[in-house]
């Protein structure tokens, strides 16, 4: 079966706006998980379990995801291990900011 060149394009363009709304997708959840790790981390420096230095350097570690993620939403094409690395660095900032043992 021979597909007619524009077609062909075509589906190249759908499979590049999937990626990239996907990429878009995950930025969202970055960032959505990202606001939450900051209430948590103000929760923490309020009642005490975080210093100002711990709450520093976790907010350090989650500019620097968000960073990441936007870097890869900007390429146009994120890998699923790309994904599944942020998503795990921000489980292991939620762990962080929890247990209260900075990570980054």
């Amino acid at each position: 079966h021979v597909v007619h060149p524009a077609r062909r394009m075509h589906h190249r363009h759908e499979s590049a706006s999937s990626a990239s709304a996907m990429a878009r997708m995950h930025t969202r959840v970055a960032e959505t998980r990202a606001a939450q790790q900051e209430r948590w981390i103000a929760d923490g420096l309020q009642r005490g379990r975080l210093t100002l230095a711990e709450a520093s350097a976790m907010e350090r570690a989650q500019a620097a995801l968000l960073r990441r993620q936007a870097s890869l939403t900007r390429s146009g094409h994120e890998t699923v291990a790309q994904a599944l690395a942020v998503q795990h660095r921000q489980d292991l900032q939620d762990w962080s900011i929890r247990t209260g043992h900075p990570w980054a």
